[in-house]
């Protein structure tokens, strides 16, 4: 019988767990700026960034994979790194203010947050289902 290397994915998750869950889960985070980077640029105003912020956290990070597993918090650190930067920064060159903390923003909206959903505390809900 002869051992198979890569066994490709199975419903968007990888098929192997190996030992580095961030290398394996590195997929996320290239969708999420992907999908940023195709409106960085594009004049939205603060409002359509916060709309557009929060589709991609209820799209593009696949929900099922947060359902499966613990992701790593390196990749959750990058994640809220990518979406705070799409929302101060207007342009690829410019570095922005960055005005509050991200754990402010996800805040409830009547608590003076923005509502942004926290990727770790998500990912915890979905597991504890």
């Amino acid at each position: 019988m002869r051992e198979v290397e890569d066994q490709g994915k199975y419903l968007g998750l990888p098929a192997q767990i190996g030992r580095s869950k961030r290398e394996i889960f590195s997929y996320i985070e290239g969708k999420v700026e992907d999908r940023l980077r195709g409106w960085t640029g594009k004049m939205l105003s603060q409002a359509g960034n916060e709309v557009m912020i929060k589709l991609v956290t209820s799209s593009s990070i696949s929900i099922y994979v947060m359902n499966c597993f613990k992701l790593p918090m390196g990749l959750i650190d990058n994640l809220n790194t990518l979406m705070a930067k799409f929302l101060w920064e207007n342009t690829k060159d410019d570095k922005g203010i960055h005005w509050r903390s991200w754990e402010k923003l996800c805040e409830d909206k009547f608590d003076g947050g923005l509502g942004f959903k926290d990727l770790e505390c998500m990912n915890r809900a979905m597991l504890a289902k």
